[in-house]
């Protein structure tokens, strides 16, 4: 809901191929959620009552998708816009 608030604002204000990025991005994200949400349900849920649950491989790997995503998101439209203006 939040990306779709800020889609027209961003497809006026931006240069040819961001708007581009910014729905790959989005479509990207939305299917890492499902992706994640497929492989919650396979593990079968959470650890049992009282006890505490251990950092695993889950946790490295959403944890490292983040970083990237969020790295991506930082300087992914910055980017193409660069390498707008040096070809244009």
């Amino acid at each position: 809901m939040i990306l779709c608030s800020f889609c027209p604002a961003f497809i006026i204000l931006s240069l040819s191929y961001e708007a581009l990025f910014f729905a790959a991005f989005s479509v990207t994200l939305c299917l890492w959620m499902f992706l994640e949400c497929e492989l919650a349900e396979a593990n079968g849920g959470q650890a049992a009552e009282g006890q505490a649950a251990a950092i695993g491989g889950d946790h490295v790997r959403i944890g490292l998708f983040f970083l990237i995503f969020l790295h991506v998101a930082f300087f992914g439209v910055g980017n193409v816009a660069s390498i707008s203006s040096v070809s244009a």
